[in-house]
């Protein structure tokens, strides 16, 4: 045996050792970072619409004064608000941040509107995700919100609220912000 393949042969297994060390590092970082962006995922309100809605971003203050009854139409849009059921995670977070008020407070507001007959169609009401897509998806004219991680191509995401991208840090319709 010559020097060389010696050499070869003490180095080879060490080197394969540091080549699955180095390999295992980068697997494992990329795992982390899937689920962490899964989790991000999990954690971002979207506003969705139809395929055919032509609505890529919208005020806070505009989502509000639909969801409240007293708008009809977004930037010239007809729609028509679906939401989730009552106590829903998805659902308190939309109330706290876009309407600023409790789940008693928006019910309360919906039944003075109908006492006093100056309310639009209160928003439909959904259990879940899925159920909120598919409506959004097949009803012409609604609009919806649902975590990013459950979006698709059946509907559209609002790209914007209040001016900010889903990718930037400024986005305001985070679950636990």
């Amino acid at each position: 045996m010559t020097r060389s393949s010696s050499l070869i042969t003490r180095t080879g297994p060490t080197r394969i050792g540091r080549i699955i060390r180095c390999l295992s590092f980068w697997v494992l970082a990329l795992a982390l970072a899937t689920s962490s962006a899964n989790a991000q995922d999990k954690n971002l309100l979207v506003v969705i619409v139809g395929p055919k809605t032509p609505l890529d971003q919208v005020s806070i203050k505009e989502l509000r004064d639909l969801y409240l009854g007293n708008v009809t139409a977004i930037q010239g849009v007809s729609l028509k608000p679906v939401n989730f059921s009552a106590n829903s995670q998805e659902r308190l977070t939309f109330e706290k941040l876009v309407l600023l008020m409790t789940s008693d407070q928006f019910t309360e507001h919906w039944r003075t509107k109908r006492f006093l007959n100056t309310f639009q169609k209160q928003p439909s009401v959904f259990k879940s995700a899925q159920a909120v897509r598919s409506f959004v998806s097949d009803e012409p004219g609604t609009m919806g919100y649902i975590p990013l991680s459950d979006v698709d191509p059946t509907v559209r995401a609002v790209r914007k609220v209040d001016g900010h991208d889903l990718a930037d840090k400024a986005y305001p319709l985070r679950i636990n912000p």
